[in-house]
């Protein structure tokens, strides 16, 4: 093995923006523990040999740096990943303690969210500051001037069932989330993100109240999903579907998160966070009472067959790309 790969961690990367800070944090995370004793770096080259949605549609480039342009990060080179590799492969899918980590080691999978991650929600805020074109720059101005709420409404690949994220929000759903915000906020302007925005033109704005003050904002595209995190952290108020985007919204500007309640993680690090469980399936199911979660009430524990299921599921997502 190349001496120089000795102590170097390499940390995979691919997915939206939201994939790609939550592997970058880790990434950080990882160094901060070992301190300097090993070097950490980021493999990119899924950018370069994929660079799309799970349907092969909507473009996910690679903008952390557009995102974050004065936080520094190590590109690995295609030889230092290829060194670890053969050396040792961790999935973080399955470990769930940083401790577990040591050099030299390659860093796949999936790991979970990052909310909770000490000392990185400050880091990450602070170097939140993305060039903001005129146009976005125009909607910035407008939201500044309060009260603002952004609605993600998260479609294309999660627009039908996802094992990993579960059933799309439903319009009673935001229905329901947009009284309470309003309740909350009598004068809010709601803004909303979505990888489909005729979807919300055609479909779901004409289900939801007709005085409703709302923007569409549809200038950006999944290929600028980094800017409209931007927008998205302005906002006092946030509603999240599944997806990501609204959450780390949240997450990195501190606005009041309304969210359902689904795998991404619990959010102990965040304050103002109100969730909204509509699965009344899953919340109807006979389980003993020692075998629910109690982190969150109503959140019934994943049984270990769905897990073995889930595991696999993102073992040959791995492979496969």
């Amino acid at each position: 093995m190349d001496k120089t790969a000795k102590d170097l961690i390499v940390m995979h990367i691919d997915g939206g923006i939201c994939s790609q800070i939550n592997f970058i944090a880790y990434g950080l995370a990882v160094a901060n523990l070992l301190g300097g004793k090993v070097r950490v770096k980021f493999d990119i080259s899924w950018f370069r040999e994929d660079g799309k949605d799970c349907n092969g549609k909507f473009a996910r480039n690679w903008d952390f740096p557009k995102a974050f342009p004065d936080l520094p990060i190590e590109i690995a080179t295609d030889a230092e990943t290829a060194a670890v590799k053969k050396r040792r492969f961790i999935d973080l899918t399955e470990t769930s303690s940083l401790d577990e980590i040591s050099a030299p080691a390659y860093l796949g999978g999936f790991p979970k969210a990052c909310y909770n991650l000490p000392g990185l929600r400050k880091l990450l805020s602070e170097n939140f500051r993305p060039d903001l074109d005129r146009q976005t720059a125009e909607v910035a101005e407008e939201i500044a001037k309060g009260p603002a709420c952004a609605v993600h409404v998260r479609r294309g690949d999660l627009s039908v069932a996802s094992v990993a994220y579960g059933v799309p929000c439903s319009t009673e759903y935001f229905a329901k989330t947009i009284k309470i915000v309003r309740a909350l906020e009598p004068g809010a302007r709601f803004y909303f993100f979505s990888d489909e925005p005729d979807y919300v033109r055609d479909e779901l704005l004409p289900a939801l109240p007709a005085d409703l003050d709302s923007r569409i904002v549809d200038f950006n595209g999944s290929d600028k999903g980094y800017l409209d995190l931007a927008l998205i952290a302005k906002c006092g108020y946030v509603i999240a579907s599944i997806g990501s985007l609204g959450v780390y919204g949240a997450f990195l500007g501190g606005g009041c998160l309304v969210t359902p309640k689904y795998s991404l993680g619990s959010l102990q690090a965040m304050d103002n966070v109100i969730y909204l469980n509509e699965d009344r399936q899953l919340l109807a199911l006979r389980q003993r009472k020692e075998d629910r979660r109690q982190v969150f009430p109503g959140i019934v524990k994943i049984r270990w067959g769905s897990k073995r299921s889930l595991l696999l599921f993102n073992r040959i997502r791995i492979d496969y790309r």
